[in-house]
């Protein structure tokens, strides 16, 4: 044998060893960019569940202070509206309240941390019944 030929069959192994390192590095790598991408999608999910949790919590606040304001007007046909009352840590705002066409008019406005809800409300005037009550959409904080 010649020494050419002996440093070759000695080199093999040292580089089967080095692809072999190499693949599992790239592996590595391919199966934490997977990892990482589904960690952020369940992030995102997340934020999302809680940011319809928080819409809902406002929307409910805002029916709830509409309740205040219903019960307001059956103690006191008289009552105006434009208060604001707090919800535990949230508030909320009832509009000035307008009697027209046989109906009470009003707005709720609700803010529950970061999320903002608002209501129009219709109430019949004759027994305070609801006649109509719509979500006011982009409606500002």
């Amino acid at each position: 044998m010649t020494a050419t030929h002996h440093a070759r069959r000695s080199r093999k192994p040292c580089e089967q060893g080095f692809i072999a390192l190499v693949s599992a590095i790239i592996l590595s790598l391919v199966l934490l960019a997977a990892v990482t991408g589904m960690s952020a999608r369940s992030l995102y999910a997340r934020q999302g569940a809680l940011d319809s949790m928080a819409q809902a919590g406002a929307r409910e606040a805002a029916l709830g202070c509409a309740s205040v304001a219903r019960l307001a007007l059956t103690a006191n046909r008289a009552y105006a509206g434009g208060t604001s009352l707090s919800i535990g840590s949230d508030a909320c705002t009832i509009s000035t309240i307008g009697q027209h066409d046989g109906a009470y008019s009003f707005t709720v406005r609700s803010v529950d941390g970061l999320s903002t809800a608002a209501l129009s409300i219709s109430l019949s005037d004759e027994d305070l019944s609801i006649r109509r009550i719509a979500e006011i959409s982009g409606a500002p904080p």
